[in-house]
């Protein structure tokens, strides 16, 4: 597949007017840099409440179909569907359901658990409206992970509608606590099958949620693409496979991949190369249908400039 060149938009960008026509005139001007662009519908990583969604989904509808005009290729990066880590708690979703809980019960200010059905409803109605935006394609971005959500959530998720799931699944009743005594302690054999047991279990719940969108978005339009973001993210079980899957839903459309991870300043240089060979070995996991990968070369523009 020839390379393509993607421009993750912020919402400092696009929700100016004068932002935005500098922008596409810029990018118009350097028509051979950059392919696809896609726009951003947060700036801090909670989820957004549903009717923030919606009405940034309605403004980004005819900024959109500009950018398709000026013959690029325009779609959406979803900033935060599980929710990424704790900021901005007071202008995000403040709901009751089921938040992500950590081995030691730390419950996420931020961070909802996809095992919950009315946080799945939100989710359905959100990627419904992103989708009638009419975006070519949408991004599904890495907070999915089911590790490193901060905040003393390191590991997820433990809640009791997770530990349902696992004890059906294993056919046993597990606790928080019975749980980590058994990761720990005991045979390492049976550590072992126990972790792999996990492990499984993960891979289940992202296939389930990757679905859950997938479906929510055919209810508007099925030939939309979906697109993955990655890190290294070895607890969420890998389950590269099922992932694509889940996206390319029963119709097989196309699924988009971006491989990344954290390398956000330049402080300290071989984090770089360490970066390199993770989204490489990230790649190597990928199914054969996945063309388009693309690299995520993050300028991550949030530090604080001293």
């Amino acid at each position: 597949m020839p390379a393509r060149i993607s421009f993750r938009v912020s919402t400092l960008l696009w929700q100016s007017p004068g932002r935005f026509e500098e922008l596409l005139r810029y990018l118009t001007d350097f028509h051979d840099v950059v392919d696809d662009v896609a726009f951003f519908t947060g700036f801090t990583h909670p989820p957004l409440p549903l009717a923030t969604i919606r009405a940034h989904a309605a403004n980004m509808k005819p900024l959109l179909a500009r950018f398709r005009e000026a013959g690029f290729s325009a779609g959406i990066n979803h900033l935060a569907t599980l929710g990424h880590l704790d900021e901005n708690l007071e202008n995000s979703l403040r709901e009751t359901w089921q938040h992500l809980v950590d081995i030691d019960g730390v419950v996420s200010k931020s961070c909802y658990c996809a095992s919950d059905s009315q946080f799945l409803e939100y989710l359905r109605q959100a990627y419904r409206a992103l989708a009638e935006a009419q975006p070519e394609f949408i991004w599904v971005d890495d907070d999915i992970r089911l590790e490193s959500h901060q905040a003393g959530v390191t590991l997820a998720c433990f809640c009791d509608l997770c530990l349902t799931d696992f004890s059906a699944s294993t056919c046993k009743e597990w606790t928080r606590e019975a749980l980590r005594e058994a990761f720990q302690r005991g045979p390492r054999e049976s550590r072992l099958a126990l972790r792999r047991q996990w492990l499984a279990h993960n891979r289940r719940y992202l296939a389930r949620l990757l679905a859950h969108l997938r479906a929510a978005v055919d209810e508007v339009d099925p030939r939309i693409p979906l697109g993955l973001m990655t890190g290294e993210t070895v607890y969420s079980g890998l389950g590269f496979d099922a992932f694509a899957q889940a996206l390319a839903g029963p119709r097989s459309i196309e699924v988009k991949w971006r491989p990344g991870g954290g390398f956000y300043t330049d402080e300290v240089p071989s984090h770089l190369l360490a970066k390199a060979h993770s989204t490489g070995r990230q790649v190597s996991l990928l199914p054969p249908c996945i063309r388009d990968i693309q690299y995520e070369h993050e300028n991550f523009p949030y530090q604080r400039r001293l």
